[in-house]
């Protein structure tokens, strides 16, 4: 898992692939050496617990365990957007299927 890649595909999602959807709900405020939200989750102990906007179920984790089985289900999954992340040729919609395959393990919005 490349850790910059990761942060860079978190980011996009959080700054606009997924926001059609997606409510931070709560993230880990002790997390230290963080200036940005979408650091958290690569950190120890580090989380942001998101929901769709129009649900109050139980949030989804975004942590290091959930972004290494996103990066496995990208590959298995959905190539074509994995091959455009390693590629450094992704945008807005693989960032958003990269935070679903975390989430969810598959795209279920969009």
């Amino acid at each position: 898992m490349n850790k910059q890649l990761t942060e860079d595909l978190i980011c996009d999602a959080l700054e606009g692939g997924s926001n059609y959807w997606y409510m931070i709900v709560d993230h880990n405020k002790k997390v230290t050496g963080c200036t940005y939200l979408h650091e958290i989750p690569l950190r120890l102990n580090g989380y942001i617990a998101i929901n769709h906007k129009e649900e109050n179920g139980i949030p989804k984790i975004l942590c290091v365990a959930s972004l290494k089985q996103g990066w496995r289900i990208l590959e298995e999954k959905y190539p074509i957007h994995f091959n455009d992340a390693i590629n450094d040729q992704h945008d807005a919609t693989t960032a958003d299927v990269f935070l679903q395959c975390c989430l969810f393990g598959e795209v279920i919005y969009g």
